[in-house]
């Protein structure tokens, strides 16, 4: 279908919609119940009318009238709810997980850039005595492995100790993001060094025949913690992407919009982050059955992974982009 006869063909239901919103003036209560019913259906239609319109028409003033329309009716049908509320329940459930899910591939490139240097050098560690001389002398290793890694976790009082990973994880995350600037290079190198840490930690263990050990002290906040940086580097690649490969804007106008809808990941990560530093500070180092530690961190990771899946992909086929004025769209009716 070309855009003049989906117009053709939708236009009487986006007038129906219009005049509901023209005799409710703003106020709900000027509507009877049987408009109101017929409000809510053609709230969701016309949602659907603008998912399309986003995926297969460019037409900047067509989008905006359908969101306009959109925003309009959400606003009659959600006024009971204050504002405030509102937009961080929509952005919750919505605009963060699909910009998430949109992002999905850079995401898995992150993810190998962190994991691929992370198992080369971790076998390597693990399996070669005159690699583990180079990185570091005897009496160093068996102190790492012996006390410091597991000491590290519990020296300090646990508030204190969650605040610190916290702010400094959220610090990571950002600059991991914002490197991806500079063509996605900079984002690369991160990744790769931060792959590059943990295989170093994990081939030290191995080598001590103690991977078991390290993996269920790195679990709890590990699995949520390098998730976030792992996102953070995908909206990072994503940005680098976008000055590459601006399509048919302006290469300043694109990343201006990748940058702005990106900010709604990153805003989403320092939640998830506060979540790794809650159980880095309280858990991983003050709980002593590992099975413990172990399954707190595969829950927080498993709601993690379905709240994006099961959230940002429906999200995202209504069109769902991480902009401000998604605040005011339904809450209701995946399609």
């Amino acid at each position: 279908m070309d855009i003049d006869r989906f117009i053709q063909a939708n236009n009487p239901t986006w007038q129906q919609l219009r005049n509901l919103i023209a005799v409710a003036k703003g106020k709900p209560r000027r509507l009877s119940q049987q408009q109101l019913d017929q409000l809510v259906q053609l709230n969701r239609l016309v949602s659907i009318h603008l998912s399309f319109a986003r995926t297969n028409f460019g037409d900047p003033s067509l989008v905006k009238s359908l969101s306009d329309l959109v925003a309009g009716s959400a606003m009659l049908l959600n006024g009971s709810t204050p504002r405030s509320v509102r937009g961080a329940t929509r952005w919750l459930a919505f605009s963060f997980p699909a910009v998430v899910w949109r992002i999905r591939w850079f995401v898995a490139v992150a993810a190998a850039l962190t994991f691929v240097p992370a198992a080369v050098l971790g076998i390597w560690i693990a399996n070669s005595d005159d690699v583990r001389a180079r990185v570091a002398p005897q009496v160093v290793q068996d102190a790492y492995v012996g006390n410091d890694f597991a000491n590290y976790y519990s020296e300090q009082p646990a508030a204190v100790f969650g605040a610190q990973v916290y702010t400094n994880n959220v610090r990571v995350a950002f600059i991991v993001f914002v490197a991806g600037v500079g063509f996605g290079i900079g984002t690369a190198i991160l990744l790769a060094l931060n792959g590059a840490v943990l295989g170093y930690a994990l081939g030290l263990f191995g080598a001590y025949g103690q991977l078991g050990y390290a993996l269920s002290l790195l679990a709890p906040h590990g699995l949520i913690e390098l998730s976030s940086v792992i996102v953070a580097g995908g909206a990072g690649l994503c940005l680098g992407w976008t000055m590459i490969d601006p399509g048919d804007r302006r290469r300043r106008d694109a990343l201006i919009t990748e940058a702005r809808q990106m900010m709604s990941v990153m805003f989403g990560l320092v939640i998830t982050l506060g979540v790794a530093g809650l159980i880095e500070g309280f858990i991983t180092g003050h709980v002593d059955q590992a099975w413990i530690r172990v399954s707190v961190g595969v829950v927080v990771f498993a709601a993690f992974i379905a709240w994006i899946v099961l959230l940002g992909r429906p999200a995202h086929l209504r069109g769902y982009t991480g902009e401000q004025d998604e605040s005011t769209r339904p809450r209701f009716a995946y399609t």
